[in-house]
C-alpha cells in the first residue's frame, strides 16, 4: 500500500478493495486516526490482523473479508465503539470469537463465516441489542445455540451451518420477531 496514505490524518473512508495487495496491513496506518471506513477486501493480505486497529475510535465499517489472516481476532477491536459491520469471512483465522465483541453497542453486522474458528457462540452476544446479522457459518464452532441469543430483538440474519453445534433449537430463538434468515444446516 502507499506509504503517501500515513499523511493523510483527515482521512475519513479508505477502500481498497478488490486489489492485488499482498503482506500485511501495513503499521503506518496506524496514523489514520479519524478512519471511519476501512474495506481491504478481496486482496491477498495475510498474517494477523492488527492489534493497532482497535485503537480507531470513530470506525463504522471493518471489512478485510476475502484475505488470508491467520490467527485470532483480536479482542483489542472489542473497543470501536462505533462499529457498525464487522466482516472478517473467508480467512483462515482460529481460535474463539472474542466475548470482547459483545461491548460494541452499535454493532449491526458480525460476519465470520468461512474460518477456523473455535470454541462456542459466546452467550453474552446477546448484549448486542442492535445485531441485525450474526453469520458463523463454516467454522468449526462447538457446543449450543445459546438460549440467549432469543433477546436480539433486531437479529434478521441468523447462520450457523457447518459447525459442530450440536442439542436442540433454543425455543427462545423464536423471540427474534424480525428473523428473516435462518441457518442451521450440518451441525454436528
Amino acid at each position: 500500500m502507499p506509504e503517501f496514505l500515513s499523511a493523510w490524518f483527515n482521512l475519513k473512508s479508505l477502500v481498497l478493495s478488490s486489489n492485488t495487495f499482498n503482506g500485511s496491513i501495513p503499521n503506518l496506518l496506524v496514523k489514520l486516526v479519524n478512519l471511519q471506513v476501512l474495506d481491504l477486501a478481496e486482496n491477498n493480505l495475510s498474517g494477523n490482523i492488527p492489534f493497532f486497529l482497535g485503537s480507531f475510535g470513530s470506525l463504522r465499517v471493518l471489512n478485510l473479508t476475502g484475505n488470508h489472516f491467520t490467527g485470532g481476532i483480536p479482542s483489542s477491536l472489542g473497543k470501536l465503539l462505533a462499529l457498525q459491520v464487522l466482516d472478517l469471512r473467508g480467512q483462515k483465522l482460529s481460535g474463539p470469537i472474542p466475548v470482547e465483541l459483545a461491548g460494541l453497542p452499535n454493532l449491526q453486522v458480525l460476519a465470520l463465516a468461512g474460518n477456523s474458528l473455535t470454541g462456542s457462540v459466546p452467550s453474552v452476544l446477546s448484549s448486542l441489542s442492535t445485531a441485525q446479522v450474526f453469520d458463523f457459518q463454516s467454522n468449526r464452532l462447538t457446543g449450543t445455540i445459546p438460549s440467549s441469543l432469543g433477546m436480539l430483538q433486531k437479529l434478521m440474519v441468523l447462520s450457523l451451518s457447518d459447525n459442530h453445534l450440536y442439542g436442540c433449537i433454543p425455543s427462545d430463538i423464536g423471540n427474534c420477531s424480525h428473523i428473516m434468515v435462518f441457518e442451521a444446516r450440518t451441525m454436528g
